[in-house]
């Protein structure tokens, strides 16, 4: 990569899989062959093409047409699917949704906002229980059971905690719980916070990797926002601009839908998003630091279990993040595919070489 730079290595990666890169385009298709002979398995299908098709419409419209076999469908393109046929191939609960509240950074990033109700000012014990109460107010307003049903079609579940922490991994509470759809008392604690008439906030409804349909679920989070008196301005961006700006917290305190895998460990994926040194902040970074890091360093299974639900259970009742519940990751296959057997708990195509045709 230092040698030809990224755009050229990305052309010729170098791997063990089944199948092997021959073609391709960035931002546009990559054609793959199968290895023959393959250490794991020798893939049932030849040849492997993956498309870029933002738009779900077209890829619908590709499935129909028969151009192509497995594509990410969900809402209603999902009962489209059906009707004509396809079938639904499905990942129960892979990924947890939030809406990430910028501003909770640290004083030397540009997104830092004491002065935003849902941040707080660092130090100041009355500011920073206001806008506990203004994000947990942001919460309650949100009907996340509409969301499941209307945009989700029912494949979701509450599953409440939405920050990297999965019921299977050691720690989890089950006294944790999704906040309830209760706009009365949302309100009362924006009153109580100060900010009885409301503030602003921007959004932008974007196409997140996982969050696909980051778009709806952003809008009918605002509808409900503005039903409880917040002024809501869209800007509308796409990832490939948006994206780095996240990673650098100069995002303009803008919020978004965010929709992420689960890891071995949740202090593995606070590390990288929540540490103040992390890559990316996708809640809020820098107040947890030395509770990451000694997580971390704590080789003892035990032990790395209790500080790791110790800190789960405060960012639960920091309520950093609207939390959303987990969504079931949905494909519509054409007839052609037999049977595909995709890792759990993962909301990305897998395994390619488990693919087979119908007889």
């Amino acid at each position: 990569m230092e040698t030809v730079g990224d755009q050229k290595a990305a052309m010729h990666p170098i791997g063990s899989g089944p199948y092997r890169h021959v073609d391709g385009k960035q931002g546009d298709f990559h054609r793959f062959e199968a290895v023959p002979g393959h250490w794991r398995k020798t893939p049932a299908f030849r040849e492997l093409v993956i498309r870029r098709i933002p738009e779900p419409a077209t890829r619908l419209a590709g499935l129909r047409a028969g151009e192509i076999d497995i594509a990410q469908v969900f809402g209603d393109y999902l009962e489209q699917a059906q009707k004509a046929g396809l079938r639904i191939h499905e990942t129960p609960n892979a990924a947890q949704y939030w809406v990430i509240l910028t501003g909770q950074t640290t004083p030397d990033r540009e997104d830092y906002c004491p002065a935003c109700p849902w941040a707080g000012e660092p130090g100041n014990a009355r500011s920073l229980e206001n806008a506990r109460k203004v994000r947990l107010a942001l919460n309650l307003a949100v009907d996340k059971k509409a969301i499941m049903k209307g945009l989700w079609k029912g494949r979701g579940s509450e599953i409440p905690y939405s920050y990297y922490y999965y019921p299977f991994n050691r720690g989890y509470s089950s006294d944790w719980k999704l906040p309830p759809y209760d706009p009365e008392r949302a309100k009362k604690l924006l009153a109580e916070a100060g900010h009885g008439g409301g503030f602003d906030v921007r959004v932008n409804p974007y196409v997140q990797l996982v969050a696909q349909d980051g778009p709806d679920v952003m809008e009918a989070v605002a509808l409900d926002w503005e039903k409880v008196g917040l002024k809501v301005k869209r800007v509308p961006e796409a990832t490939s601009s948006f994206g780095p700006k996240m990673r650098l917290r100069k995002s303009n305190k803008t919020f978004s839908v965010y929709g992420s895998p689960p890891y071995d460990e949740p202090v593995a994926g606070w590390e990288r998003v929540i540490h103040s040194k992390a890559a990316f902040n996708l809640l809020l970074d820098g107040t947890y630091d030395e509770d990451i890091d000694v997580a971390m360093r704590e080789l003892d299974p035990d032990k790395r279990a209790r500080l790791t639900h110790d800190l789960g259970q405060k960012l639960y009742d920091g309520y950093h993040g609207v939390m959303l519940g987990m969504k079931s990751i949905t494909w519509a296959v054409s007839r052609k595919v037999g049977a595909w057997t995709t890792l759990a708990y993962v909301p990305a195509e897998t395994n390619y070489e488990s693919v087979t045709p119908n007889p």
